[in-house]
């Protein structure tokens, strides 16, 4: 309030947490794991005033991987990302040299994105419209330049799960992290590749008869529009379309890792 940069007033709303905020046309959108909630909120207020209305209720309940995010298209599609609940659709999950199954069945309402209208109430999952597949957790959404891009954490555990076939160092760079342009259908190809960035494409995954070479059923998958370094968890996305900042900035794209 006196411009000193610290804050002189907190005011707390909702009774759960969430990773997913988005302020628009006169509500606060707060995503939860499992729903998409709107408040009313005031020009200016700190606050947004009575009871949330839920948009989307009832998304899958999850151990892993269940943070939501959000974007909107500017013409009534909400976009809400839902993560896969495993690290390479192994059964089980998570041990040594155990086969992914194929097809993977969490890719039928998990792995993906999913889109809704912005204004409806009391949206289920089955309400919503899956606008593209292959995903493994993507918490950072933006939609820009008519498309959504999208930021994902990928698999892990190459060595581990694969003793003697990856090596700690080959595991500490791969897989790459993603940065995605994504429009209606687009596949990224979890589980059953990643982007590996010694071979500058897309290979098999293990779980799937990939030895970080073969691309035999890569083919029709898109890949990433930039690659990070493996692991490097990027958890949200920002375009700037301001001009304050230098010219090399201006309709680039701001990463949080």
């Amino acid at each position: 309030t006196n411009g000193d940069g610290k804050a002189d007033t907190r005011e707390k709303f909702g009774n759960t947490g969430g990773t997913g905020l988005a302020l628009r046309n006169g509500y606060l959108y707060h995503a939860t794991t499992t729903s998409v909630l709107r408040y009313k909120i005031a020009p200016g207020a700190l606050k947004p005033t009575g009871a949330a209305e839920a948009i989307v209720d009832g998304l899958p309940e999850q151990r892993s991987h269940a943070e939501k995010a959000m974007a909107f298209d500017g013409r009534g599609g909400l976009y809400v990302n839902i993560g896969a609940p495993s690290n390479a659709c192994q059964q089980p999950d998570r041990q040594a040299r155990a086969p992914g199954q194929d097809p993977c069945p969490l890719l039928e309402k998990h792995g993906g994105i999913w889109r809704f209208d912005e204004n409806k109430p009391g949206q289920k999952q089955a309400d919503g419209k899956r606008f593209a597949t292959g995903l493994r957790q993507m918490i950072g959404l933006a939609w820009h330049d008519d498309a959504l891009w999208i930021v994902m954490h990928n698999r892990d555990g190459l060595d581990t799960l694969w003793p003697g076939q990856f090596t700690a160092a080959q595991n500490a760079e791969w897989p790459a992290e993603y940065l995605v342009r994504a429009t209606e259908g687009s596949n990224f190809g979890w589980p059953y590749c990643f982007y590996s960035t010694a071979e500058k494409k897309l290979v098999t995954n293990p779980e799937y008869g990939g030895d970080g070479r073969k691309t035999d059923r890569c083919g029709s998958f898109t890949p990433p529009a930039l690659a990070f370094p493996g692991h490097w968890a990027p958890n949200d996305l920002l375009f700037y379309t301001g001009t304050q900042f230098p010219k090399h900035y201006q309709g680039g794209a701001f990463v949080a890792f």
